[in-house]
């Protein structure tokens, strides 16, 4: 289903097709339930790799623009998964911070990942990671949450149109059915990842 038709389900529902402002609350509402869903669990289908190939004697890397949190990383070099440290244990264990060699530990800096020891030649390392959900605005988007679970963003987006409406126990039936959703989903992926 796309944004379109998901918009177009929720008017309906609430019995309003040609309110120009309605229409746009309903396509944040929909952005905000797919953020919610997103970020209610780790999903597999939010899942990404990045490749960083490595420059001698250069210790950090930019992040992707759509990342959210790390699920691991490793270089094949070695092989080793890299370990996170974080910034007072990393200066701590590695005290010479122009070290160089295979990276075997990485922290995060604003925007940045670093490696240790600082690369000492160039090889990969692979990151993959959870990604921030991208947001719907095109009518044909279908967004980040699968088809099959897509349902529940519309049951978001009209609980709180009916809360809006001043119609709290339609609201909470309709939010209801958006955790529920949400449930079955992570029963769902933590089945099929097991």
């Amino acid at each position: 289903m796309n944004f379109k038709e998901m918009q177009d389900d929720v008017l309906y529902r609430l019995d309003i097709t040609n309110d120009t402002t309605l229409r746009t609350n309903v396509k944040n509402w929909l952005n905000e339930a797919q953020d919610e869903f997103c970020n209610s669990e780790d999903f597999s289908f939010m899942e990404e790799l990045k490749t960083y190939t490595t420059t001698a004697s250069q210790e950090n890397e930019d992040l992707p623009t759509d990342f959210s949190k790390v699920h691991s990383v490793w270089q094949e070099e070695s092989p080793a998964t890299l370990e996170y440290e974080n910034p007072h244990r990393f200066r701590r264990l590695y005290p010479d911070p122009t070290a160089t060699g295979k990276s075997l530990i990485y922290r995060l800096f604003n925007d940045e990942i670093l490696f240790y020891p600082i690369p000492d030649d160039a090889f990969s390392i692979f990151m993959r990671y959870y990604k921030i959900p991208t947001a719907m605005s095109a009518d044909g988007d279908t967004g980040d949450v699968p088809s099959r679970w897509q349902s529940a963003l519309k049951w978001y987006a009209l609980s709180i149109a009916k809360d809006q409406d001043d119609e709290p126990q339609a609201a909470e039936r309709a939010m209801l059915k958006f955790d529920e959703q949400v449930a079955k989903a992570k029963i769902y992926y933590q089945r099929r990842e097991n």
